[in-house]
């Protein structure tokens, strides 16, 4: 177990500081919205680690559903902590399957075939980045 826990921390930490390097260093030089696309892939991949770890401690399945459900029962992470996953994945999910994304102003626009729009700021980015941290910390001590 030891040695998966090193894993899932390593690759966990790895993904936090690429986040934090693209929205403290590369968004603030480029002023770019698509920087914020790949700042929350890190942050996705941040959380699918600590996920990975509990679905392996649990010897379960690795699904967002079943992994929320077994933090509920345990009371392991807060409303807003479980919000924050949920609204990551499903961010990521929209961009790999939108149809047009484009920048306006400081903002990072996704659209799908329905014309449904979903915005990321670095403000939000921001406060994801936040809540992945310390759902890293509690999962992963």
């Amino acid at each position: 177990m030891s040695k998966a826990f090193h894993q899932y921390q390593e690759q966990a930490h790895r993904s936090l500081d690429a986040a934090f390097e693209l929205l403290e260093g590369a968004y603030e030089l480029s002023q770019d919205p698509k920087v914020l696309v790949s700042a929350l892939r890190y942050l996705k991949e941040a959380q699918d680690a600590c996920m990975n770890f509990v679905m392996y401690l649990e010897n379960k399945t690795t699904t967002i559903e079943s992994f929320l459900q077994l933090v509920q029962e345990h009371q392991s992470l807060n409303e807003q902590e479980q919000e924050t996953i949920r609204e990551v994945h499903r961010l990521c999910k929209e961009q790999e399957e939108s149809d047009v994304e484009f920048r306006r102003k400081k903002t990072y626009v996704l659209c799908n075939d329905g014309y449904q729009l979903s915005t990321l700021t670095k403000e939000q980015v921001n406060d994801y980045l936040s809540h992945t941290m310390t759902i890293t910390k509690k999962l992963l001590r």
